[in-house]
């Protein structure tokens, strides 16, 4: 079960802050749970994102070398002024390790939690999170979200 749960979860953060750009036409909004919008401090895009938790000081949750391949098509959907549509599940709790995607799913296998934690490059990495609950008549689409961070009306929802 717990391996389940890992496996999961390390697909729902495989993409934390990517740049890859989306087309419209093919990015269907409606199909989310909740609505995640977020703004990294740098470009975590080509890094393995694992969860860690601070209260504790643990690593909590980590995708396994061949798990990271599978996700490349999750990867978030960039919004206008730096934001993204996360389609994975980050949240508070994503950290970034400095081990790129490819370097990682080459592994034999994951690194000790000892390793991992020494090499979290950024234990903070969100300068905004924000859940827009979900879809909506306001945030149905990729053009209303934009609307939404453009007016700065995007601030006036629940951060995370």
């Amino acid at each position: 079960m717990r391996a389940l749960i890992y496996i999961i979860t390390c697909g729902l953060l495989l993409f934390g802050c990517s740049s890859t750009k989306t087309a419209v036409s093919t990015f269907n909004v409606m199909d989310l749970k909740n609505v995640i919008v977020y703004k990294c401090k740098k470009d975590y895009s080509n890094n393995v994102p694992i969860m860690y938790s601070e209260k504790i000081g643990s690593i909590t949750s980590y995708p396994a070398p061949s798990d990271v391949q599978r996700f490349l098509d999750l990867k978030p959907f960039e919004l206008s002024n730096g934001y993204f549509l996360d389609q994975i599940g980050v949240n508070p709790s994503t950290v970034y390790l400095e081990y790129t995607l490819k370097e990682y799913s080459e592994l034999d296998e994951a690194p000790t939690l000892e390793t991992m934690k020494s090499k979290i490059i950024d234990f903070s990495p969100f300068d905004e999170l924000y859940n827009l609950g979900q879809p909506n008549e306001q945030n149905n689409t990729i053009e209303k979200i934009n609307e939404l961070i453009k007016s700065g009306e995007i601030k006036t929802y629940r951060k995370i």
